[in-house]
Parts: C-alpha cells; structure tokens; sequence
C-alpha cells in the first residue's frame, strides 16, 4: 500500500508540475504581449510627438512670417505718418513765420 501511495504522490506532484509548467509559458506569453504592446504604444507616442513637433515649428514659421508682414506694414504706416507730420510741421512754420511777416 505504501508503494501505491508513493506512485499515487509522484503522478499529482508530476500533474502539478505539468500545470504550474503551463501556467508557466502562459504567463510568458502574456508578459511577451504586455511587452510588445508597450513597444508598440512606444512607437506611436514617438510618431504623434514627432508630428506634432512639425505641426508646432511649421505654424511658428508661419506665425513668424505673418509677425514680419505686420511689423513691416506698420512700419509702413508708421514712417509715412511721420513724413507726414514732418510736412505739417513745415507748412505750420511757413504760416507762422508769413503771419509774422
């Protein structure tokens, strides 16, 4: 009785080792697919920050450039407002330098 016992014993640790074995590669497999999910996740986050950093530079370029047209155009304005100022101050001392004649 004692012998059955003992084969008895050896087959369930042997079944359980089987099944822990199976839990085993399971387990791996799982971890295997966490793992290349991440990556994967990884390589997406690096493609959308990669395009979004395009996006950015390419609306600052453009932000910039409109920035330049506007300071220019102000410019513009600004130096013409001046020159015409400078004419107002001319003709303003022309009259009073007549009215004082």
């Amino acid at each position: 009785m004692l012998g059955y016992r003992v084969a008895m014993d050896r087959e369930s640790i042997d079944e359980i080792k089987r099944h822990f074995g199976v839990l085993q590669e399971e387990l791996r497999s799982d971890v295997k697919a966490v793992a290349e999910g991440q990556e994967a996740l990884r390589d997406e986050m690096r493609r959308e920050i990669s395009a979004a950093r395009t996006e950015v530079a390419h609306e600052a370029q453009e932000t910039r450039a409109l920035l330049r047209l506007s300071y220019s155009e102000l410019d513009r304005r600004v130096k013409s407002l001046e020159s015409e100022m400078e004419d107002f101050r001319i003709r303003i001392e022309r009259l009073e330098t007549d009215s004082a004649s």
